[in-house]
């Protein structure tokens, strides 16, 4: 039954060409366990060539159902993209998160799994004030304007975040 479920989360996470860590397959397996218990399904998955491991080169395994590791050919690319974007953006959230209308500034997408591809741009969720939401959008789409991190209107090029 787990290695039902462990595989079932390795499908979801291939459609978007992504390999979870050990980590992210234990948060979403349907049936909790302790993370050692999860740990040993893997291994016995990987001893039966039913899971491969991905070695990332950022310290993390990564696992992937067996013969589709050549769909996570790119996989330190994208890992190296993805810190770039953060780092890029990052001068632009420490500002704008000092905002007194601003709440919380969240990263999510492919950046936030550190599965960007070169042309990905950075998605952000902010959590504003009560009744500060257009407020708060005026000053932060001006300040990525001023720092260039905003796109004008019908250009088709990548974004700079």
């Amino acid at each position: 039954m787990v290695d039902t479920d462990i595989k079932s989360s390795i499908r979801y996470f291939l459609q978007f060409s992504y390999a979870p860590s050990l980590d992210e397959l234990h948060t979403f397996l349907s049936k909790k366990q302790r993370k050692e218990e999860s740990l040993t399904y893997v291994n016995k998955l990987v001893k039966k060539g039913i899971l491969e491991q991905l070695d990332c080169g950022d310290n993390t395994i990564r696992y992937t159902l067996g013969g589709y590791s050549n769909h996570h050919k790119d996989l330190q690319t994208r890992i190296k993209n993805s810190l770039e974007k953060k780092k890029r953006v990052k001068r632009y959230i420490d500002l704008v998160s000092k905002l007194n209308c601003v709440r919380l500034i969240g990263l999510s997408g492919s950046v936030a799994m550190n599965n960007a591809g070169a042309g990905d741009d950075i998605d952000l969720f902010v959590i504003t004030r009560a009744h500060r939401m257009f407020t708060a959008r005026f000053w932060l789409v001006l300040i990525a304007f001023l720092y260039g991190q905003k796109r004008p209107k019908n250009r088709s090029e990548e974004r700079r975040v």
